[in-house]
């Protein structure tokens, strides 16, 4: 989840769509190990940027991109730690628009 900005908009003889996007997210996942619960809250944000190809219809693209994610771990255990973390991943895939 996001926004997503297109810098052309798709369109017959528009092959290359360059794009920007960002979004926040947040959500909890439940840690188990043996008897012991644990659960962790993970709060953060991204930015990415690529392309979109249409090799062969309007409707049809393959899709490279650039994102850079930032987000903070918040643990519920009795240390009560907390992590952050940076990473950069580059996202390959493909879309079909209906």
């Amino acid at each position: 989840p996001g926004l997503q900005y297109n810098f052309v908009k798709n369109k017959s003889g528009k092959d290359l769509v360059p794009f920007v996007g960002a979004g926040l997210y947040t959500g909890t996942i439940e840690l188990t190990a043996g008897v012991s619960k644990n659960s962790a809250t993970r709060s953060g944000y991204y930015m990415k940027g690529g392309v979109k190809y249409f090799p062969f219809s309007d409707s049809f693209a393959v899709t490279a991109a650039l994102a850079i994610y930032d987000f903070s771990d918040k643990y519920s255990n009795a240390a009560g730690t907390e992590s952050k973390q940076k990473y950069t991943s580059i996202i390959t895939g493909w879309s079909i628009y209906l």
